[in-house]
């Protein structure tokens, strides 16, 4: 019995449909864990390289690994929310700019705006991005889906996909066992 080969259509077919209904349900979950994977493999990595030559025990080595990991991983977390936040400043910090000589002449109201839409930018602009990736995540799993379907082009397989995908990673899910999730739970005792 042999393997199969990429160069099989049906194989091939098969895992574009998988990785196609992966992204469009864990999508956005992919997402931080790719955000994250860099600071946790360097942590693991530097972590056991000083172990090793430190002359340790597995056991402390795996604490100093599993410590610099979880460091690494938050370093990485910090830099991509830093570089989402000064992203959604300077977008709306240059709309804010661009747009004020369309109400009113040229002036230095004009940098006023360009300042308020950067804060307004930086502020928002997370909560939108954290939507937009779960659209992006989306619709490349419809895109997958109809390329496996052999229909690249039909926009109801991908436009479907990705709205099936988007209403699915959106979705305040109960979680197994019946208790809902942390935010829906804040939520509703919020409304009390």
């Amino acid at each position: 019995m042999s393997l199969p080969s990429l160069s099989d259509p049906l194989f091939f077919r098969g895992l574009l449909t998988a990785f196609g209904l992966i992204l469009c349900v864990f999508g956005s979950h992919l997402y931080q864990l790719v955000v994250l994977a860099p600071g946790i493999l360097g942590g693991l990595w530097a972590g056991l390289l000083i172990g090793r030559s430190a002359g340790l025990d597995p056991t402390p080595t795996l604490a100093v690994a599993g410590g610099l990991a979880l460091v690494g991983a938050l370093l990485c977390h910090f830099v991509e929310t830093t570089a989402v936040r000064i992203t959604g400043a300077v977008v709306f910090g240059t709309i804010g700019w661009l747009a004020w000589p369309m109400f009113r002449e040229v002036r230095w109201e004009a940098m006023v705006a360009a300042g308020v839409g950067a804060i307004i930018g930086g502020a928002l602009f997370p909560r939108i991005y954290s939507f937009m990736v779960k659209v992006a995540t989306s619709a490349m799993g419809g895109l997958l889906l109809a390329e496996a379907a052999q229909r690249p082009q039909d926009l109801w397989i991908v436009g479907g996909a990705t709205i099936v995908g988007i209403l699915i990673q959106s979705a305040p899910w109960k979680m197994p066992g019946g208790s809902k999730g942390a935010k829906v739970e804040k939520k509703e005792k919020k409304k009390k």
